[in-house]
């Protein structure tokens, strides 16, 4: 049996859950750029990570619809090489997406700085994030890599780097391959 104070507050709250439904959508709301630039409406980001582990390195990701499953490469590079790979092999399925984010953890992460990657294997660079003197290059992923540990005073709360990628309209380009 429902009680009168039962009535009342259903009374009360039914209103505003429905108010609640009609504004959220308003606040929500985000106006695409005019030049088209950036996640608009229907377009997501799939974000790749790459983490050492104990017998080499973990690939896996996030995202929304159809993904890659987790892989496994012995090597920085050959992580970096098969997520590219497997990001063009889901090609035009694939063009919901606006941008790829690749982050890649070589040692234990604990908030210290973020590299963002430039250039392709090869001619590799980094810039931190945070303080843009602070720069590394390298031919491959793992020197890159080792630049910046030698470069980093405080090695304790490690550091990530992250590359992030425009998806073209017909599909993921990925990065040249080789050192």
């Amino acid at each position: 049996m429902t009680s009168a104070w039962q009535v009342a507050l259903a009374a009360a709250v039914v209103p505003l859950a429905v108010l609640a439904l009609a504004i959220i959508p308003l606040l929500t709301w985000r106006r695409r750029p005019p030049d088209g630039a950036g996640a608009g409406p229907g377009k997501r980001m799939i974000a790749v990570t790459i983490s050492a582990r104990r017998d080499g390195w973990s690939v896996s990701w996030t995202g929304i619809g159809r993904l890659p499953g987790t892989q496994r490469a012995p090597t920085l590079t050959s992580a970096v090489d098969a997520a590219n790979l497997a990001l063009a092999a889901l090609g035009p399925l694939r063009q919901d997406a606006a941008e790829v984010r690749m982050v890649i953890s070589p040692g234990q992460y604990r908030g210290g700085p973020t590299f963002d990657v430039a250039g392709e294997p090869g001619v590799l660079s980094a810039i931190s994030a945070d303080d843009p003197g602070q720069t590394a290059e390298g031919r491959t992923y793992e020197e890159l890599a080792t630049a910046i540990e030698q470069m980093l005073a405080d090695g304790g709360s490690g550091f990530r780097l992250r590359r992030t990628r425009t998806v073209a309209g017909a599909g993921f380009q990925p990065a040249a391959s080789g050192p």
